[in-house]
C-alpha cells in the first residue's frame, strides 16, 4: 500500500507540487528502495508536462518533487516499485480528480 500526501494541499492546478510518500509493503515484503513516481490523463492520454524527482528518505519515506498538473480534470498517479531481483516493477495506481 501507498499513502501521499500533497505540498501544498489541496492539488493546484498549473502550480508545481510535491508528494510526501510512504510504502507499506505486505508482511514478509522486502522495503523498497526505490520508487518512480508518475502521472497521466487516462481520458485525454497524456501525462504530465514535467518528470518528477524522487528522493528516497528511508524507512520506505520517500518525497516526489517537481510535479505538475498543467489543467483541471481526471489524473492518475502512477507508483511503480522496482523489485530487487529483477522482476517486473509492481505498479500501484490512485485517481485524483482536480477541479
Amino acid at each position: 500500500q501507498i499513502a501521499f500526501a500533497p505540498q501544498p494541499a489541496p492539488l493546484p492546478a498549473g502550480r508545481h507540487f510535491a508528494l510526501d510518500i510512504v510504502v507499506c509493503p505486505p508482511p514478509g515484503a522486502a522495503m523498497p528502495a526505490a520508487l518512480v513516481v508518475d502521472a497521466d490523463m487516462p481520458a485525454h492520454r497524456h501525462g504530465m508536462n514535467y518528470r518528477a524527482g524522487v528522493t528516497a528518505l528511508g524507512g520506505g519515506r520517500f518525497r516526489a518533487d517537481g510535479m505538475m498538473f498543467h489543467m483541471a480534470g481526471r489524473w492518475r498517479l502512477i507508483f511503480d516499485l522496482p523489485a530487487a531481483d529483477g522482476r517486473p516493477a509492481r505498479r500501484l495506481t490512485q485517481e485524483i480528480d482536480l477541479r
